[in-house]
């Protein structure tokens, strides 16, 4: 997990909003940047590729380990990367 979200600092959030889809919701960072929420959905499964991990990985909130983390990537005003928190719910 960790190195998943570790490969995406430093990269544009455009390129996981490609990869990742939209996020579930947006806040202000308090330093002009915003942060991307992805959120567990209830009984719908969304799948989410990090390239550098060459692997699949399952965004299940029905179950797993995994489906059960809010995920949050911080970014800069210039689009930039340069955060991020995994968490349970």
């Amino acid at each position: 997990m960790d190195k998943d979200a570790q490969s995406w600092l430093g990269r544009r959030e455009s390129e996981l909003v490609l990869v990742w889809g939209e996020p579930s919701r947006t806040e202000p960072d308090g330093h002009g940047g915003v942060v991307l929420i992805y959120e567990p959905v209830t009984g719908t499964r969304q799948r989410a590729e990090s390239p550098e991990a060459g692997r699949v990985e399952a965004n299940n909130a029905a179950g797993g380990v995994d489906g059960q983390l809010v995920r949050k990537f911080l970014v800069n005003r210039a689009g930039v990367i340069y955060a991020w928190d995994w968490r349970r719910p």
